[in-house]
């Protein structure tokens, strides 16, 4: 399940996204039980980074404490819905802020999230579910990044570590992740914005129309299907 552990970053940050990784890749499931001991002797490091690894999930939403160590957390529809809503209130505002910026400084954010576009646009077909959610998750972060509000970036890595767990289980349950374009699930009111059209609509200078855009790219969580 866990690969060895290098020493370019701390035990604890590694071991952290290897978990990640298991979970979205469905190595582990809701319900499993993940225990700090059994964790430590896999990975031939002590208890300590494992401990504070665990805490990190613990306090992303990921894992609940249980009995003698943690289990994956189980999620539903309102837990999605959730997660969803919380999306929104971050991305359709930095779509906002980025859209209200002057030409020039917009010109260089355009540039920079096109880059983060067309890197995961090589990848968002990948039938590696970790691939295709870490290039998804790229291009929305260099959306969020552009607005220079480090805040707002904390938020939004809060809300998509949550998820974790939440795309998984629509995996497990609902799979066709790319069933209605890069993010899945359609939005009530028609075909989802493409991440070209999204770019578009944040170019325009118009922050009304990005906002619509990203609102409209955006998964609803009726269907679960994706992110």
């Amino acid at each position: 399940m866990l690969s060895p552990l290098d020493t370019k970053s701390s035990l604890a940050d590694q071991i952290y996204e290897q978990l990640i990784d298991s979970i979205l890749a469905g190595g582990l499931t809701a319900g499993e039980h993940l225990v700090m001991d059994r964790l430590a002797e896999e990975l031939g490091v002590s208890r300590t980074p494992v401990r504070d690894a665990l805490a990190r999930l613990e306090r992303d939403g990921l894992v609940e404490s249980a009995n003698r160590g943690y289990v994956i957390r189980e999620v539903g529809p309102d837990d999605i819905g959730a997660i969803y809503q919380a999306r929104a209130a971050v991305e359709v505002f930095a779509a906002r802020l980025v859209a209200a910026k002057p030409a020039e400084v917009r010109a260089r954010a355009i540039d920079a999230i096109a880059g983060t576009v067309a890197a995961a646009d090589r990848l968002r077909d990948s039938d590696d579910p970790v691939t295709a959610f870490k290039a998804n998750r790229a291009v929305h972060r260099a959306i969020v990044a552009a607005t220079g509000n480090t805040v707002l970036v904390d938020c939004f890595d809060t809300i998509w570590n949550t998820s974790v767990v939440a795309y998984a289980f629509a995996q497990l349950h609902w799979g066709a992740r790319r069933q209605a374009g890069v993010d899945g699930a359609a939005p009530a009111s028609g075909i989802p914005a493409t991440h070209t059209e999204l770019l578009a609509a944040l170019d325009s200078g118009d922050p009304d129309r990005a906002a619509a855009a990203m609102a409209d790219h955006l998964p609803t969580g009726e269907h679960h299907t994706g992110y």
